[in-house]
């Protein structure tokens, strides 16, 4: 026991040696380490008890960076899959700020053996904030659309969907939101009637589309169907082309007026069916007693249903109404005399037995008042007008017994006359007959 203080303080001060020999060979460090998954459990199924669902508010929180202070030995060796964050549901708080996003507690332990010579783990963020909302489902009807087209002269009938309803699961306020479901058929180059597989698309209100995924508890999911987004589809593809609509007008309008033209709008459709139906038809013909103008002196307006007019088998191509606007227009006429040169009528249909030939000794000319719109009339020549008279007509008119030779009068046939123009009153000329037997 002798120098015991001289002894002690000797052992002191070789521990104090062993600890700094010691340290300076494997020290302590804090080291960043980047990307380590925070991973939400709900061992306790908070959400499934409760019908809800939930979501981190910003995916990006579910990555983080850790500074882990411990033995340089231990910590240089620690990677990303080392380190584990757990969110756990248990730990969620009942209330959140707006009563739905919530803040979770983030623990933090390493998975390797090492895991106990860690001093410190530091999290960039030691909460998570958690989106929770009531899980709601909806059943909505399924229609199939058309997207794209056929290739030329082909057009789309009939679509069918193998599913008529298709039943979506989610969050309240994403579901809620959601006015519509639509099976999209991609016709587009297709030449003939098939099979294909339509895309289910869901929308808002505003017929935005609303994203589906399956791993995603903030998205809607489809719950029917086995939970496919898709669904088969049968397409009919027919030939078509387009014809020309023909107004057939009835009738006669008030004295003084006249038809000045009529028109269609669609002028054309475009109709569908079998190919060697559609071949014989060349157009659509309106035969409706409501284009009776008979008496009027006013513009005719009539809608008519076309399905009608459509033999058994064709239909109207997806571009073309199955209406018609059929307007008859007419306009008060105007008159204007002629002077037509009696050596412009000639006489028709000679009768075997006599001669008859237009009198030319009496007058040069003879008086024509025609009927028509200003525009018609300038465009008549008064030099090309032409007439003549019937030779049987005259006959008959006045008996083969009493007809003798003489001159007679005659009405006078226009043969010419523009479209749109009419003679006023009849008029008649000195025709000269001669029996020849």
């Amino acid at each position: 026991m002798s120098n015991f203080g001289l002894k002690l303080a000797s052992l002191v001060f070789a521990g104090v040696i062993w600890l700094s020999v010691t340290n300076n060979q494997d020290p302590q460090i804090s080291r960043q380490i980047r990307d380590v998954q925070v991973k939400i459990v709900d061992n306790s199924n908070y959400l499934k008890n409760n019908n809800l669902v939930g979501w981190a508010v910003d995916s990006s929180d579910l990555s983080q960076s850790v500074k882990v202070k411990g033995k340089k030995s231990i910590v240089d060796t620690l990677t990303n899959n080392d380190i584990k964050l757990v969110a756990d549901l248990k730990n969620l708080p009942v209330q959140g700020t707006d009563s739905t996003v919530r803040a979770i507690p983030i623990e933090a332990v390493v998975e390797n053996n090492n895991g106990t010579d860690i001093v410190d783990i530091e999290l960039s963020n030691d909460k998570l904030e958690y989106n929770v909302e009531k899980k709601i489902s909806k059943t909505l009807e399924l229609k199939p659309v058309q997207i794209g087209h056929p290739d030329d002269k082909y057009i789309v009938g009939d679509k069918a969907i193998e599913l008529d309803q298709v039943k979506i699961e989610g969050p309240e306020s994403v579901v809620n939101n959601v006015t519509k479901a639509t099976a999209e058929i991609d016709v587009a180059g297709l030449t003939r009637t098939m099979n294909v597989t339509a895309n289910i698309v869901l929308r808002d209100k505003n017929d935005e589309v609303v994203e589906t995924n399956d791993a995603d508890a903030s998205r809607v999911k489809i719950i029917n169907n086995n939970g496919k987004p898709t669904v088969r589809a049968e397409v009919e593809i027919l030939e078509g082309k387009f014809v020309p609509i023909r107004c057939v007008v009835s009738g006669e309008p008030a004295d003084g007026y006249a038809v000045t033209g009529t028109v269609s709008t669609p002028d054309k459709v475009q109709i569908a069916g079998d190919s060697k139906v559609i071949s014989k038809i060349k157009e659509i013909t309106i035969n409706d007693s409501e284009l009776d103008i008979a008496g009027r002196t006013q513009d005719l307006n009539y809608t008519v249903e076309l399905d009608k007019y459509l033999p058994d088998g064709v239909r109207f191509g997806e571009d073309s109404k199955a209406k018609a606007t059929v307007v008859v227009s007419i306009g008060k006429l105007s008159s204007k005399n002629f002077a037509v040169d009696i050596k412009n009528i000639g006489v028709e249909n000679p009768v075997q037995g006599y001669d008859i030939k237009v009198d030319t000794n009496e007058y040069d000319s003879v008086a024509l008042t025609l009927l028509g719109l200003d525009s018609a009339l300038a465009a008549v020549d008064e030099n090309a007008l032409k007439g003549s008279v019937d030779a049987t007509q005259l006959v008959k008119e006045n008996g083969t017994e009493t007809l003798r030779d003489g001159v007679y009068s005659a009405k006078v046939k226009w043969n010419n006359l523009p479209e749109g123009v009419k003679a006023s009153d009849d008029v008649e000329v000195y025709v000269r007959v001669n029996k020849t037997n």
